[in-house]
């Protein structure tokens, strides 16, 4: 609201909001999508993750499945609230999977053996 008195017109009051880039979270309407690295004995065995949320409570994660390069892991109701309807949105993990830079010919032939 801008000054008001009799005879003069009242003017707008405009501010220029800037979302500034969170350095871990991504936000995509009311999701938040985290990008979490694993190596790939975790992609292939399994691990137990804390993963830390927005509001910097911790959720403990239990991965039993093997897991692709790309996977989206999503975590109800921990990403942005919306003022409007009052609910939050999701979390959403992205994985990629570090591979090796080398493997010894004696552990690719394990490897081979073990993945037929």
């Amino acid at each position: 609201m801008a000054d008001e008195y009799p005879g003069k017109k009242t003017n707008d009051l405009i501010f220029t909001i800037e979302q500034i880039p969170h350095k871990k979270f991504q936000r995509k309407e009311d999701d938040l999508y985290l990008n979490y690295e694993i190596n790939l004995i975790q992609a292939l065995t399994g691990f137990d993750l804390d993963i830390e949320t927005i509001d910097n409570k911790f959720i403990e994660l239990h991965v039993s499945k093997v897991i692709e390069p790309g996977f989206h892991y999503r975590i109800k109701n921990q990403g942005m609230p919306n003022k409007k309807t009052g609910k939050k949105g999701n979390l959403i993990l992205i994985f990629s999977v570090k591979f090796p830079k080398e493997i010894s010919n004696e552990n690719k032939e394990i490897l081979k053996t073990i993945l037929k």
